[in-house]
């Protein structure tokens, strides 16, 4: 211990003097000054969002479908946003909805053009996208669609491109698949069976039966029309079905006419009685059936309208590859509902779009919009080949020189509530230089389409029946079974049956 006590602290509590409330409350001012002028800072310091303008139907009788782009748009952008945006900025995306009519679309083109988003996701329908589509260039901003599908959408407009096949094409793909594998030499129909096709009055009617007529040569269909006019639909669609039902069996129905007008026309066509094939040009997938949940027939007898309902699209679940099952999983999950074609072809513009914006690095300021605007078109259009292309869902995404996308479609039906895909399939060939072209297209294994090459494709679906399980052991981990294993796929090949024995593996 010390001979003499410790000194008292410098300062104490006590000792403290009194601050005048004045002088505190100037300090506590200047403190939130301060504060204030710091959050401005990091405010000021952030990178401003980056505004896409989603011009889209989100109202009216296609809204569940419009809601579906949303959503599966706004999974990849929130994908996006969390990994840092582009070049730091995030994505927003400003709603605009068109109304599901040509004048709605042509409504919103000056406010998106005077706003600050730089380019335009949408429109849903051909009718919106064209009617948009002038205003779009005449502005320079450009515009990609994820489901548009009418050829005239990008003719004479470089600002305008589509992440689908155009009409005419998909057309095109339908009659080469309904000559080669419905009635050619799969035999999936007689030979006897007919062609009906009803198209509708409008530019996609138009352009969808210029692509299918021509590649059938003497087999050319029985066409009709169909008056897509919302006053003149309901009419129509009767008539249409009454002329059907004078023509003779066995036949397809080819339906070319858009997806919010088709459901008037199935429902006439099943309450006419005609239980004919129906082969809609687009359907967007298991969402489609909605059309018809609440009508009377189909709550009665599930599959009144459905039942031999066939239609394609740029893909079919079943059938897709692991990104695309992965996209399915985190889908479902956000919705609680499965995806679509519809789901896929958005986020497959999402992803084209962004990439774009990664390569037009825009400036983002008020001063540089116009020039931004551009950047992002020539950004769009340089994704031009596979070299140049986005990994999309089930492959590369590229554009052609008209701005559409070159992809390969699915033929599916619909089966207990689900689109689900048809044993034969028609994939694109990727690389046909690797290939003996000549030797396959004479063994019926490569179909053409145009100048380019299809690869007929079996879908094989498997399974296992477990037949005795046994033996079970906890702590090894190991159990005994006798399986089934089963293949289901067309075809008459021979699938000899094979014994396994003795094989072991650990569970867990």
């Amino acid at each position: 211990m010390p001979d003499h006590p410790l000194p008292p602290p410098r300062v104490a509590i006590a000792t403290l003097r009194t601050v005048h409330p004045r002088i505190l409350a100037g300090l506590t001012i200047l403190v939130l000054f301060i504060a204030n002028g710091l959050a401005v800072l990091w405010v000021a310091a952030r990178p401003s969002p980056i505004h896409i303008a989603f011009a889209n139907t989100l109202s009216g009788a296609v809204e569940p479908v419009g809601a579906e782009i949303l959503k599966a748009a706004g999974l990849y952008v929130d994908e996006v946003n969390r990994s840092g945006g582009v070049d730091g900025h995030p994505i927003v995306l400003d709603r605009f909805d068109d109304l599901g009519t040509p004048d709605g679309a042509r409504a919103n083109v000056q406010a998106i053009a005077d706003g600050p988003a730089l380019a335009v996701f949408g429109h849903l329908l051909s009718p919106t996208s064209l009617a948009a589509g002038p205003g779009y260039r005449a502005a320079h901003i450009p515009a990609l669609s994820s489901q548009a599908l009418a050829d005239a959408l990008t003719v004479d407009n470089p600002f305008y491109f589509r992440a689908q096949t155009p009409n005419s094409q998909q057309a095109q793909w339908l009659a080469y698949y309904i000559q080669d594998v419905l009635l050619g030499g799969c035999g999936q129909l007689p030979g006897n069976t007919r062609l009906d096709l009803v198209t509708s009055n409008d530019a996609y009617g138009l352009s969808y039966a210029g692509g299918f007529v021509p590649v059938l040569g003497g087999r050319s269909p029985k066409t009709w029309t169909l008056n897509v006019d919302p006053k003149a639909l309901a009419a129509s669609a009767q008539a249409t079905a009454d002329a059907l039902a004078r023509e003779p069996e066995p036949r397809i129905i080819v339906i070319g006419v858009s997806l919010d007008s088709s459901p008037a026309l199935v429902k006439a066509i099943r309450r006419r009685g005609i239980h004919a094939m129906l082969v809609l040009s687009v359907a967007g997938g298991d969402g489609y059936l909605a059309n018809f949940a609440d009508e009377p027939e189909e709550r009665i007898t599930p599959g009144f309208f459905t039942s031999n309902l066939y239609t394609t699209a740029s893909v079919i679940f079943d059938t897709v590859g692991s990104p695309g099952q992965q996209f399915a999983e985190s889908y479902t999950a956000a919705t609680g509902k499965p995806p679509s074609q519809v789901s896929d072809g958005a986020n497959d513009a999402m992803r084209i779009m962004t990439e774009a914006l990664r390569r037009a690095h825009p400036a983002n300021t008020a001063q540089s919009k116009a020039r931004d605007r551009e950047k992002i078109r020539d950004a769009l259009a340089s994704i031009d080949s596979p070299e140049h292309g986005v990994l999309g869902l089930d492959g590369p995404l590229y554009f052609n020189p008209n701005r559409d996308m070159p992809r390969s479609l699915r033929f599916g039906s619909f089966d207990r509530g689900r689109l689900v895909s048809a044993p034969i399939q028609i994939v694109a060939v990727q690389n046909p230089a690797l290939i003996d072209l000549g030797k396959e297209i004479a063994a019926g294994r490569i179909v053409t389409i145009g100048d380019r090459f299809f690869w007929l494709q079996r879908v094989v679906y498997a399974g296992i029946n477990i037949a005795h399980l046994g033996g079970i052991d906890i702590k090894a981990r190991t159990f005994n079974a006798d399986v089934y294993v089963w293949l289901r796929y067309g075809g008459d090949d021979d699938a000899p049956t094979h014994i396994c024995s003795g094989a072991q593996s650990k569970c867990g």
